[in-house]
């Protein structure tokens, strides 16, 4: 199947609203965020256009407050996206293992594991996830470039560097 195929170009086709579109696609950082829906016979899949545009955004900080301040923000810039969050990075996992997610916010240090840890288990289930790392200083910001995290955003957030990591595009 050519979607498996990473950094050439693929044909699949893909049924959209009971329409069938043909559409070349070139891999570049974020093209295959839909990659299980391609894994059917022959590349040809049902998806809703609102699930096709739709990103899932995952936040976790122990900090109830920080979790509240980033969650607010993060609706009022993405406003038709679904934004899940939580205080316990152990649920959040378990919350990965069985549903997409496309952006994942997580601040370095919690209870229980630790940011990267947390990165660690969401991208066995979700290796497409964007992961930005949210956190009060720079201390880990090598730690982050070498998981290849997608960014790195030190408290507080305004909107403006919010809107700045965010590059995700979907496909049509």
């Amino acid at each position: 199947m050519g979607a498996a195929v990473f950094g050439k170009d693929f044909i699949f086709r893909i049924i959209l609203d009971g329409v069938v579109l043909m559409s070349l696609i070139k891999y570049t950082k974020g093209t295959l965020k839909y990659e299980k829906y391609l894994k059917s016979a022959e590349n040809e899949v049902k998806v809703s256009r609102e699930e096709c545009c739709r990103m899932n955004i995952m936040v976790v900080d122990s900090n109830q407050q920080h979790l509240d301040d980033l969650v607010a923000k993060i609706q009022l810039v993405f406003t038709n996206d679904t934004v899940v969050s939580f205080t316990d990075p152990l649920l959040a996992v378990k919350y990965a293992h069985n549903s997409r997610v496309d952006q994942l916010f997580t601040e370095v240090l919690m209870r229980r594991i630790d940011g990267f840890m947390l990165v660690s288990r969401v991208r066995k289930c979700n290796p497409q996830a964007n992961v930005i790392f949210v956190t009060e200083n720079d201390r880990y910001i090598r730690e982050a470039t070498a998981i290849c995290a997608d960014g790195y955003l030190i408290k507080p957030i305004s909107i403006k560097k919010l809107e700045g990591c965010m590059e995700w595009q979907p496909y049509s």
